[in-house]
């Protein structure tokens, strides 16, 4: 602060590099919060990581790699003695994240806003924020009086000085938004729950699908451009890959269909007709994750073919298997479902595919304790069982609808018909 001759105090000019480093970090916390619903105060892990940087690429269409993101919250917390300098596209990058930005693609943004507008709005939004702050506070340390102010003919009261009207915009604030709170908490009591959810895939066109909620991810474009070959259903293929963990492979399951969950309690089934596994690893099912990364925490349920044995004589069944995993790192996932629905031979068969005619699974989460169950028949209408209910500490916040033949090249690519999946969000009751 320089204080002139005439008595008017002026803010110093700060450093820009200073300011744009103040910046950064604000808007590292602020994008930080905007996924996370809670204040940035630890460096990321990597799962945290990879979920930031897909939700970053899902908003924006603009990429931010999980590791330099890594480094970022390391280095904004003092972890990290190497200093990190993000581009002014990073940075942009993250203020279009921020404010919401239509999504975009490096291409156009360089061909229209290579001037990285969002990132010098944000930045310049907050230089304004603090002059203002050190101009209020210059006036208040001022030894030198206001000046009166003239009462007018209709005899008004003096306006208040600039430090009474922003105490009075912040109480007013303060004010609207507890208002905003207990209306909000009013209408949640009077409406409960958020509306359960139903799907019966009768459009499943791009935009269709992205209106009620569903992303694509891992994308095979040949197959994915097939799932409106069964009118009224969602078409998915076994194709090749895998969430459960393999030396030398990476996590993937390709044309995995998402939607967020907002509930640590809920129910979530899917219908299925007319599947018929018959090949190793051939299944389908619902997948519970914490980002489609692959490599978080995750609970996955379906049906599908074994005739692995341990060498011991092979015996042909469909399943329904259910496994939990720790997630990338961590060790072999648990199989705590394994329950045989039917026994395959070429006598049966026919029967066999009669009784999956119609098939579903559902998931029930209450907090850390998970109930499945599944129905098979020729009805859709066929009564849920019970297969199985475990304890497993972990926040989904995506369900997905899922095919594979995990990474074994040789089995048959097989349709996948989806009928209907429906979400609802419970009470949090034992």
């Amino acid at each position: 602060m320089d204080r002139k001759s005439d008595g008017i105090v002026e803010s110093t000019d700060r450093d820009p590099k200073e300011s744009d480093a103040e910046a950064f970090a604000r808007l590292f916390r602020d994008a930080y919060r905007k996924c996370f619903a809670s204040p940035f105060t630890t460096p990321l892990t990597e799962t945290e990581s990879h979920r930031l940087s897909v939700e970053i690429a899902e908003s924006t269409g603009l990429e931010i790699g999980w590791k330099s993101l890594k480094n970022y919250s390391s280095f904004l917390v003092g972890r990290s003695g190497r200093v990190e300098n993000p581009s002014v596209a990073t940075l942009d990058t993250l203020a279009r994240y921020v404010a919401g930005a239509p999504p975009t693609d490096e291409a156009r943004r360089r061909a229209g806003e290579r001037h990285y507008p969002y990132w010098f709005r944000y930045r310049d939004a907050l230089r304004s924020e603090t002059l203002g702050e050190a101009r209020d506070t210059a006036a208040e340390a001022s030894d030198q009086p206001p000046p009166p102010v003239a009462r007018g003919s209709d005899d008004r009261p003096p306006v208040p000085p600039r430090s009474a009207r922003r105490s009075i915009v912040a109480n007013g604030a303060v004010a609207l938004a507890a208002l905003l709170a207990l209306l909000f908490v009013a209408i949640r009591h009077h409406h409960g729950r958020a509306e359960p959810f139903m799907d019966d895939f009768a459009d499943v066109s791009t935009a269709a699908l992205a209106a009620r909620g569903w992303s694509v991810h891992a994308t095979d474009s040949v197959y994915w451009s097939r799932r409106g070959e069964r009118a009224g259903h969602l078409t998915l293929f076994t194709l090749e890959g895998d969430n459960w963990p393999q030396p030398g492979r990476e996590p993937v399951i390709r044309n995995l269909l998402v939607r967020p969950l907002p509930s640590d309690c809920f129910d979530v089934d899917v219908r299925i007709t007319s599947f018929f596994p018959r090949q190793n690893w051939q299944q389908a099912g619902l997948l519970l994750l914490e980002d489609t990364t692959l490599t978080g925490r995750s609970a996955r349920m379906s049906i599908g073919y074994n005739d692995f044995s341990g060498g011991f004589p092979q015996t042909r069944e469909i399943i329904v298997q259910a496994i939990t995993s720790l997630g990338h790192g961590t060790g072999r996932p648990e199989e705590f479902v394994h329950q045989r629905l039917f026994v395959v031979d070429s006598t049966i068969e026919p029967l066999v595919r009669q009784n999956l005619e119609s098939s579903a699974l559902r998931i029930e989460k209450r907090g850390a304790h998970l109930r499945l169950l599944y129905s098979a028949g020729p009805l859709k209408n066929g009564a849920f069982r019970e297969v199985g209910r475990t304890d497993f500490d972990f926040r989904p916040t995506i369900v997905a609808l899922f095919a594979i033949k995990g990474f074994v090249s040789q089995s048959e690519v097989v349709p996948v018909h989806i009928d209907a999946f429906s979400q609802a969000e419970v009470a949090c009751t034992p």
